[in-house]
């Protein structure tokens, strides 16, 4: 006969991130034997928390920790991307999550939004943490100006969630404009030119209709750039190269006939230390598991309309040879 104590696992957590220099309050809302859980690991030092506590009352003369509720703190320096973040609790330490430092406003979806007209007002350039509804949407509603291009972007997988997302975009009248689904990966990604100005709403799902903590979604909305590949996709450390970037808001970029997409092309300073980003703990994309060996370089492109989605590029030893 033999004995083992219980094994703690986290399943889910909810804000998923935060701004880079701003304080969240975060909670374990999904897991296994997290009893008396006081303390949070995170792969970036810039990152900490600290558990919270109960003020004294009437019944209980001392402060007291709250179990699973943490204020986390996210230093301004910390690079944008996804790190990992661990619970400690009675039973030992937890297996790891995501968590994303962001570099914009962040906000957490605010219950009752799962119809037409309770949609939570957003801004443009804000990032919502949420949850999918079993069986329901969550909408959201923003103002948008005539000739502006958006870029409606919601990650559930890239973020370890088990949601299948998928968006709904419609009009202020309710009528459907655009639906996505399986762009990036299993995440959905709407490019919306805006035809008026005006309110529109958004609705997000999981596409099976699961729902409850351990599907989180990062949903954005934002007029800045977007980068949907990167030619060549190599690159050397310590080198100068020439890239051309196809995507959407790219500033200056020059629009590919017949389609709608546009290129630009740029020169990139790779770092010396480029393929060091592992080590120092920074995953920005999430990787598939014949990934890890390789050495990659995240690239972003900094704009005055904001900065990109990250992209990777594959390093070599020798200087790439155009045929």
């Amino acid at each position: 006969v033999s004995a083992q104590l219980p094994q703690p696992r986290l399943h889910a957590i909810q804000p998923a991130g935060g701004q880079a220099g701003s304080e969240i309050e975060l909670s374990l809302t999904s897991g296994d034997h997290l009893d008396e859980a006081h303390r949070l690991i995170f792969s970036h030092p810039g990152i900490s928390a600290a558990v919270l506590k109960k003020e004294a009352d009437r019944f209980y003369p001392e402060t007291r920790l709250v179990s699973g509720r943490f204020k986390v703190e996210i230093a301004r320096g910390v690079p944008p991307g996804n790190y990992e973040v661990r619970a400690v609790g009675y039973y030992g330490i937890t297996n790891a999550r995501t968590f994303v430092a962001g570099d914009g406003p962040e906000a957490v979806e605010t219950e009752p939004n799962n119809t037409h007209k309770t949609a939570t007002q957003v801004s443009v350039g804000t990032v919502v943490n949420g949850v999918c509804d079993e069986t329901g949407f969550d909408y959201f509603r923003f103002e948008a100006g005539k000739g502006q291009r958006l870029i409606i972007d919601c990650a559930a997988q890239r973020i370890d969630s088990r949601a299948d997302a998928t968006l709904v975009l419609h009009d202020s009248s309710g009528r459907e404009l655009k639906r996505s689904r399986d762009v990036v990966g299993r995440d959905p990604v709407i490019d919306f030119s805006v035809p008026a100005d005006g309110q529109y709403v958004v609705a997000v799902y999981d596409f099976l209709y699961r729902g409850g903590a351990r599907f989180p979604y990062r949903l954005t909305i934002s007029a800045g750039p977007r980068i949907d590949w990167i030619d060549p996709p190599t690159a050397m450390a310590g080198a100068m190269g020439t890239f051309t970037l196809y995507g959407r808001n790219l500033p200056g970029g020059e629009i590919l006939e017949g389609t709608e997409f546009q290129k630009l092309t740029m020169p990139v300073s790779i770092p010396a230390d480029a393929g060091s980003n592992l080590v120092r703990g920074e995953v920005q994309v999430l990787m598939r598991p014949d990934e890890a060996a390789l050495d990659l370089y995240t690239f972003w492109l900094a704009a005055p309309n904001g900065r990109s989605n990250p992209v990777r590029l594959l390093l070599g030893d020798e200087p790439l040879v155009r045929k």
